[in-house]
């Protein structure tokens, strides 16, 4: 008896776990992928809002578009690179917006990996990077994220902000000449999020939510990214070094894939308890799922 049960829970266990790999789940599927091999060309446009900085001080500290970065190609540890090294005056910002628009049915991520360099009072300030989801209709409807050097390249913060006025920053330290990925993502129907991630995996440092769920655009999005100077009080420079720029949509479960899952683990673990001869607690077991079953199909 003893081995027939346990023979029930390893084949059960198979049987579960075949069901978690072969639920419907909607991929990530790739949009736009720039690595800069050359120079940003037709794929932007010159376009950026006219917003604030960050989110602390936002009533006031309003930075004007002025154009694209002056910047090179480089390369940084084998890397191809956009470098973004710019000199700008007090209340500026420069960059790009993609010219393509993104629907957001699917749910929407932007992923940059980028090289902080050196932040100080000597080399780069502020806004080093600056990424962002803007209406395709409405270029002042926005979300924004943003890593940043204030205090004249002393401090270290990580900020959101949104058009509506929502948003917050948190001190981040990041490091210097060191390799990050810096993202806006969120599932459809569901807040955007802003994230610092380390390079070397899917853990996040940091994830702001900025306070704007995705289905806001209903008309499409361009994504951007840029850099902008607060108020040095001389021309200062900004400093950054781009590897590549990806939009993808957003991994998430097929529409009822929850509701499908939990009705293959009822009809399984019944099998089993029918099967078994009564495994300890698997037929109650599988009357609470039938029950939560039941509720998520009356909510969806």
């Amino acid at each position: 008896m003893f081995q027939r049960t346990v023979s029930c829970h390893r084949s059960l266990s198979a049987a579960l776990v075949a069901l978690a790999l072969s639920s419907p789940v909607l991929a990530a599927r790739e949009l736009f992928f720039d690595d800069f091999n050359t120079l940003p060309g037709s794929a932007y446009q010159t376009a950026l809002p006219t917003a604030p900085w960050r989110f602390a001080g936002s009533d006031s500290n309003v930075a004007q578009y002025i154009g694209p970065s002056q910047a090179e190609l480089q390369i940084l540890d084998g890397a191809t690179v956009l470098r973004m090294n710019d000199l700008m005056g007090n209340a500026q910002r420069k960059g790009w917006s993609t010219d393509k628009v993104f629907d957001t049915a699917h749910g929407l991520r932007l992923e940059v990996r980028f090289n902080t360099m050196v932040q100080s009072p000597a080399t780069a300030i502020d806004q080093l990077l600056e990424l962002w989801l803007i209406d395709s209709e409405n270029i002042q409807h926005y979300a924004q994220g943003a890593l940043l050097a204030p205090d004249y390249g002393r401090q270290r913060v990580f900020s959101a902000i949104t058009s509506q006025g929502g948003g917050t920053e948190f001190p981040f330290e990041f490091q210097d000449n060191t390799w990050y990925r810096f993202s806006l993502e969120a599932s459809r129907g569901g807040i955007i999020l802003a994230s610092v991630e380390p390079d070397t995996g899917p853990n996040k440092f940091i994830t702001i939510g900025v306070s704007q769920l995705l289905p806001e655009y209903q008309s499409g999005v361009r994504f951007g990214f840029s850099q902008s100077i607060g108020l040095p009080g001389t021309p200062s420079p900004t400093d950054v070094a781009i590897d590549y720029v990806r939009v993808t949509t957003a991994p998430i479960p097929e529409p009822g894939s929850f509701s499908l899952y939990l009705a293959g683990l009822v009809a399984i673990l019944l099998k089993f308890a029918k099967g078994c001869g009564g495994i300890p607690g698997v037929a109650g077991l599988s009357m609470r799922i039938g029950a939560l079953r039941k509720k998520s199909t009356l909510a969806g």
